[in-house]
């Protein structure tokens, strides 16, 4: 069975979500390959590492706005220009979405 953990929440292959408190941190283990996304807080860059280049990624502000989108990534997502605040990562491809959050010191 897929299990994805992202911060407190659990997401089994059906995507119902599960709470558990003792889950902590943005990373995400998908078929015994971890996904991670860091530094959080990041300042300027922030770094993906367990996926191909074929995932897209979308930043949102707490609002749910999108503010950023970018393709074909090289593992890394250029948030200079953000400013600081809580921001959600949105990392997806034609089978897979997960997501994020990360705050832009």
């Amino acid at each position: 069975m897929l299990f994805c953990r992202i911060d407190d929440v659990v997401l089994s292959k059906s995507a119902t979500p599960e709470y558990n408190p003792n889950l902590v941190g943005t990373s995400i283990e998908l078929e015994n390959n971890p996904i991670k996304v860091y530094p959080n807080p990041v300042l300027d860059k922030v770094y993906f590492e367990g996926f191909d280049n074929s995932f897209k990624i979308s930043v949102f502000n707490i609002s749910g706005t999108r503010i950023l989108e970018q393709y074909n990534i090289d593992n890394s997502l250029n948030m200079n220009a953000l400013s600081s605040g809580i921001y959600i990562l949105k990392l997806e491809n034609q089978q897979k979405v997960f997501q994020f959050k990360i705050m832009k010191q």
